[in-house]
């Protein structure tokens, strides 16, 4: 049985696998179809189409932005976006140079109190250089524990999230709105997918807890020109798939399906595994099929069935 999987990230930016290790293990677990969609960035997707070509999986190009919408973060997936778009690389560029900007005001920010209390600084380009192509609170945190400056992730994390709203860095949290981030997929040839919109984390639900308003947000969405969102989700249990699901119907939108794949839970670090405790054991843990959501595939330019017949592809063969 094929396996669907569109929602992963490698180690550019917070996944743990390298794009060519992340589709060696797709091909493993029988995952046919992969979503490569690192946070605002394309850079891993040429290294993940050599790898499927090599390992016969068929890669969705993809990213995953980081937005406003209502003061809080959403993520917005982009399916099919051409790696070559000069217009949606400026965009996305824009996004990377904010969060290095955020993220090193924070670390700027840190220093000024660890001198005032005679502790060492964090070198600023030794930092900078181990964020590699994405910056976020998780791995500054990670970076300030790792290195000492903290002492355990959890206070760190909350710090970060602290300081990053703006008020200690003087920095906007967000650069781009969902609608922005909307307009550019589209404009780039894509397909725009809300992220995991009723998970306990970054959604819709963290904006407004009842059902009611979560629906009146995702019809906001739905106003600004999303295609789709994430009705088979990794966080999500019955409840929210069969949620989904039912609105999905109602308002004649693509259902997707991605296990927001990160990395194998014993790959993270022990102070960090009751935040990841919902990721699958391993790539295509989810267990989505062709049939679950054949119309997205279908608009993706994957016919119906044709799982069976899936290979080593060709640069045609790409989406």
């Amino acid at each position: 049985m094929a396996l669907i999987d569109l929602h992963a990230h490698t180690t550019y930016s917070d996944g743990h696998d390298t794009p060519s290790a992340l589709v060696k293990m797709a091909a493993e677990n029988k995952v046919a179809v992969l979503g490569v969609t690192d946070h605002d960035n394309l850079d891993g997707l040429p290294e993940a189409i050599a790898a499927g070509k090599a390992h016969g999986v068929r890669i969705v190009c993809g990213v995953e932005i980081t937005t406003g919408f209502h003061g809080q973060t959403i993520h917005m997936l982009g399916y099919g976006v051409p790696l070559d778009n000069a217009e949606f690389n400026d965009f996305l560029g824009k996004l990377y140079r904010h969060r290095k900007t955020l993220m090193t005001q924070v670390v700027e920010k840190l220093n000024v109190d660890f001198k005032a209390a005679g502790r060492q600084t964090v070198d600023l380009d030794d930092f900078i250089s181990s964020q590699g192509q994405y910056f976020n609170n998780e791995k500054t945190a990670q970076y300030l524990v790792v290195n000492g400056f903290l002492p355990e992730f959890e206070p760190a994390i909350h710090l970060m999230f602290s300081l990053s709203r703006g008020g200690a860095s003087g920095v906007a949290k967000h650069m781009a709105s969902s609608v922005e981030a909307i307009a550019a997929i589209h404009k780039a040839g894509g397909l725009a997918i809300l992220s995991h919109p009723f998970a306990a984390g970054t959604s819709l639900r963290k904006i407004d807890p009842t059902s009611e308003g979560q629906e009146n947000l995702l019809k906001e969405m739905i106003a600004a020109g999303i295609d789709g969102m994430e009705c088979y989700q990794s966080e999500y249990g019955p409840e929210e798939t069969s949620f989904a699901l039912s609105l999905a119907k109602k308002y004649d939108l693509l259902a997707s399906a991605g296990s927001d794949w990160h990395g194998a839970i014993c790959d993270v670090p022990g102070d960090m595994k009751d935040r990841k405790s919902f990721y699958p054991e391993h790539i295509g843990g989810l267990g989505t099929t062709s049939e679950m959501i054949a119309p997205l595939l279908e608009r993706l330019g994957l016919p119906r069935g044709a799982e069976a017949k899936w290979g080593v592809g060709k640069q045609g063969d790409i989406w």
